[in-house]
């Protein structure tokens, strides 16, 4: 199935999309289109590249995180960032120490960059 999926976004590679975090690992956080129901994965590289920054893996709350925050060591302050609704805000989140945080359930803007033919899945790149 992963490999139809691959073959399908072939066609669509350049094109952009309203996605979901669905998983958020070490290496990256996997998204799911809206639109079209395919999943994939944005490397913690396509976010480094965005941002500018190094970008860390936070255990404690499974976000990926970017910024001057100090690092993996940062203080134990929430990372959280809420609109006046108390809903959480689309795509990656600023916090009060000006780092960005992706985490689950967020939405988040990408644009399918390319397959990859060994793992058989789409990479894609967050937008600002």
């Amino acid at each position: 199935m992963a490999w139809k999926t691959a073959q399908f976004m072939e066609q669509h590679l350049g094109e952009e999309y309203d996605s979901l975090i669905i998983s958020v690992q070490k290496f990256g956080f996997f998204v799911e289109l809206m639109e079209v129901f395919v999943e994939g994965i944005v490397p913690i590289s396509r976010i480094e590249e965005l941002t500018g920054e190094q970008v860390f893996y936070r255990e404690r709350d499974h976000a990926i995180v970017s910024g001057s925050g100090g690092g993996p060591r940062s203080g134990p302050r929430d990372a959280k960032q809420k609109s006046k609704s108390g809903r959480a805000t689309r795509g990656s989140q600023r916090s009060e120490r000006g780092e960005h945080v992706w985490k689950l359930g967020d939405r988040i803007r990408v644009r399918a960059e390319r397959i990859d033919p060994i793992r058989r899945r789409v990479e894609f790149s967050p937008l600002p």
